[in-house]
């Protein structure tokens, strides 16, 4: 519970405590049938310290605005809400005047220390609710409905920062008029999404790793060729490439989904969730679509079926790239984005923008995109260690690699801490992987560990790669191993850049996409895409979808940030298909408005 949530809870109970304790006060005075008591407000003031009282105390546990019911409701309990609060500041008014007037009085009746925690209670609540109601004056209501005064009040001058920076409740306005194509698509998507959402099940139940998607290749190119598109396969081992041409004339439109899996062995416990097991680095592994490629792959293709049946409406043509490898190849073999290149796509094509998607854990519909530096670089550095192997009851007999292994893992953790300057300049070391022995009572020969470095700066990542040297070097020399290091193993991943103009002119077409749901980030994310080596050649747009659960994460306003909803690469990673649509509707009117915004 946050510091929001701890005030809300107290100032509603501490409230509901004062109404009660009025109530039990006002009935003692009518039992004593004490005539200085009496008063005109008396019957009033009684009666709502016991409704209020109710109310406060069943709104701690259950807001009905929080419920599942429908806008109109919400905006009947606003009402209802707002005109309680006002009736709550005449209540504490009367209260006042009462009080006073049994001082006043010198009722002898109404000397009790219940009068003065009345009284100062009262005063207290009221100039609240003044304050409270005075500023709600002063900022215009843009909600369909009502949030509680009180809540507000509760709320701590950090929560209310972080209310307003959340990306999910200060959208962009959206604008009304929609295009030729998101009209039609409308009134289509419903059978489509049906096909979208049967397509994902199934490559989610059978995965593949990088250049391995034989069978999610094979599925794509079937559908294509259905759709009459001309298709090019085996790209880059797997890749799959789909040319639609449209009947008006125009530009070149790429649009890109990766297919590739991750050895990850699922738990989410889905009557579609893969079983699919492999050998990965040498370990038995297994495979799960937990990085959400099983939806971008289901969404391009519903994407293409849409732009072929409505072709005529189309301007120019539709790149369809299916990429394999995106979380990286086999060693040795190469392949992604940066090999689909080499073999030529683009100059066979010649596509004059690109535009592609990520799936994540942030709120259901909600489109979100960086202008600029997106995602950062990425590099895979691999550390071997070799010793000396000797009998575990023996340590001193021989030269313990492991030892050697964790000095090393501890001296890494302290270079983006204690080494390096990223005040302006972020930087991300991780160990992703450790692989030492085969019994319990063995020291190992060698031992080696694995990980991923995260920079935006050429520079800064040349100084890690520096540092990372160095510090092999002293434990090599302090432990007696031998050390040696290599860096952009199975590849490097530059910077993806999003095109500033291209950004600022497609975004009414995201906001068309999710009405109500778009964010403009200003903060790059330390994840990394190969989508990067594309929007070097050209200009190019990468782009976010939330795919929580409805009401899931809705304050995760930061991506990478810690909660309830597990993130890409986890076992229990989940996409709700109802956020679906908005991933196709998204390129489908990225396609259709692109001729004529971005020249």
């Amino acid at each position: 519970m946050d510091n929001s949530a701890v005030a809300y809870f107290i100032l509603k109970i501490l409230l509901a405590i004062l109404l009660i304790t009025t109530y039990l006060y006002i009935e003692k005075l009518e039992q004593t049938g004490c005539e200085c008591s009496e008063h005109p407000n008396r019957q009033f003031i009684k009666s709502f310290s016991l409704f209020g009282a109710v109310f406060y105390l069943i709104t701690v546990f259950v807001n009905p605005a929080n419920l599942e019911f429908g806008n109109a409701f919400k905006a009947i309990y606003g009402v209802i809400e707002l005109v309680f609060f006002i009736m709550l500041g005449v209540f504490f008014y009367y209260t006042i005047d009462y009080i006073r007037y049994l001082i006043n009085e010198k009722c002898k009746c109404s000397e009790d220390m219940r009068r003065e925690l009345i009284m100062g209670g009262s005063i207290i609540e009221l100039i609240l609710i003044v304050t409270v109601f005075i500023g709600s004056m002063l900022i215009p209501v843009t909600g369909t409905c009502m949030t509680s005064v009180i809540d507000n009040a509760a709320k701590t001058s950090a929560d209310i920062k972080r209310t307003v920076s959340n990306p999910y409740t200060s959208v962009l306005e959206t604008p009304k008029k929609l295009s030729k194509s998101a009209s039609q698509f409308k009134k289509v998507s419903k059978g489509l999404m049906n096909k979208v959402i049967d397509w994902r099940h199934d490559i989610h139940q059978y995965p593949e790793l990088g250049n391995r998607e034989f069978r999610t290749a094979k599925k794509v190119e079937d559908h294509l060729r259905s759709l009459g598109l001309k298709v090019e396969t085996k790209i880059a081992y797997t890749g799959v490439v789909g040319i639609l041409e449209g009947d008006l004339p125009g530009p070149t439109i790429a649009l890109r989904a990766d297919m590739d899996a991750l050895p990850v062995e699922e738990k989410t416990g889905l009557p579609f969730a893969s079983k699919v097991r492999t050998t990965y680095l040498g370990n038995d592994v297994g495979v799960m679509h937990a990085c959400g490629h099983d939806a971008h792959v289901a969404i391009l293709m519903g994407v293409a079926e849409f732009l072929a049946k409505n072709k005529a409406h189309l301007k120019g043509k539709i790149m369809f790239i299916f990429q394999p490898a995106e979380e990286g190849p086999p060693e040795g073999e190469g392949g992604g984005a940066e090999m689909m290149l080499a073999e030529g796509i683009f100059e066979r094509h010649n596509p004059e923008v690109i535009f592609g998607l990520h799936v994540t854990n942030i709120p259901n519909g909600v489109l979100s995109v960086t202008s600029g530096p997106a995602m950062a670089a990425a590099s895979a550095y691999r550390i071997k260690i070799k010793g000396e192997q000797t009998h575990g009851s023996t340590p001193w007999s021989g030269i313990d690699p492991i030892m050697a292994t964790a000095e090393l893992i501890e001296a890494l953790n302290t270079i983006v801490s204690r080494r390096i300057n990223i005040i302006n300049n972020p930087a991300v070391i991780s160990v992703g992987l450790v692989k030492a022995g085969t019994r319990n009572n063995i020291i190992p020969e060698d031992s080696m560990i694995m990980g991923t470095i995260r920079t935006f700066d050429p520079e800064l990542r040349k100084e890690i790669y520096d540092e990372i040297e160095q510090i092999a070097d002293g434990v090599a020399l302090g432990t007696g191993t031998e050390i040696s290091v290599e860096f952009d193993v199975g590849g490097f991943y530059p910077v993806t850049f999003n095109e500033p103009e291209l950004v600022n002119a497609m975004i009414p077409s995201l906001m068309d996409a999710s009405p109500g749901r778009f964010y403009k980030s200003n903060t790059p994310v330390t994840g990394a895409e190969d989508f990067s080596y594309f929007s070097q050649e050209i200009p190019g747009m990468y782009f976010w979808l939330g795919v929580n659960k409805p009401g899931m994460g809705l304050d995760s306003a930061n991506f990478g940030e810690r909660t309830e909803v597990a993130g890409n690469h986890s076992p229990y990673f989940y996409v709700d298909d109802s956020a679906l649509d908005e991933g196709v509707r998204a390129f489908v009117y990225l396609v259709d408005d692109y001729p004529n915004k971005y020249k």
